[in-house]
């Protein structure tokens, strides 16, 4: 069984969290949730094993199998939570990704207790100066701008989705459309630009 684990990734601190969280009697309930593209395990379940080896009992991890984003994490697990009368979690992420989750499980109606974990932030000093490019840091400057774009799209569906009775259905799915695609857009551009960047600094 060991053997076929998922690989942990940097945010393997979330796991850890939400056993140490159920093992103090925090949260005798852990809601996993996360999809898959078709025919791969989902997230969902990969958690589960890897929790089952840290002693978390399945009776006490219910699974949510079908989101593919954060905003789907939250409309699907408040149906499951509401449905066993749970409306006060503990919501646990990486500490980055937090405002923009609480913001989305609070819009399902939750009360929500952030309880944070995989800070990113150094607690020793750095072993390389810092003007040397590192990957790491192209990696967790793509991280920020990925929560920039999320917080975007979220407050963008938020004004569309609370004009959307004085425009009509038909305008604010034209405006849903622009917005994404110019999000998209200036994505793949900041990326680029920073590819760019870091070509010319190490050439």
């Amino acid at each position: 069984h060991m053997g076929t684990l998922a690989d942990l990734n940097d945010h393997a601190d979330r796991l850890v969290h939400a056993a140490a969280l159920y093992k103090a009697g925090k949260a005798p309930v852990l809601l996993l949730t996360g999809g898959a593209a078709e025919d791969a395990r989902t997230e969902a379940e990969q958690m589960k094993d890897i929790l089952t080896v840290m002693g978390v009992p399945a009776a006490s991890m219910i699974l949510e199998s079908g989101s593919r984003n954060t905003h789907d994490n939250a409309v699907y697990s408040a149906q499951i939570l509401k449905s066993r009368g749970m409306r006060r979690i503990l919501l646990v992420t990486s500490a980055y990704h937090m405002r923009r989750s609480v913001a989305l499980f609070e819009a399902q109606g939750l009360e929500v207790v952030p309880s944070a974990t995989d800070y990113q932030v150094l607690v020793v000093s750095e072993t390389l100066p810092p003007w040397l490019p590192l990957v790491g840091n192209l990696s967790r400057t793509t991280t920020a701008l990925h929560e920039i774009v999320g917080q975007v799209h979220h407050r963008a569906e938020a004004v569309i989705h609370h004009c959307e009775p004085s425009i009509g259905a038909e305008h604010a799915q034209a405006v849903r459309h622009v917005v994404e695609r110019g999000i998209e857009l200036a994505g793949k551009r900041s990326l680029a630009e920073l590819r760019s960047q870091r070509l010319d600094e190490n050439g």
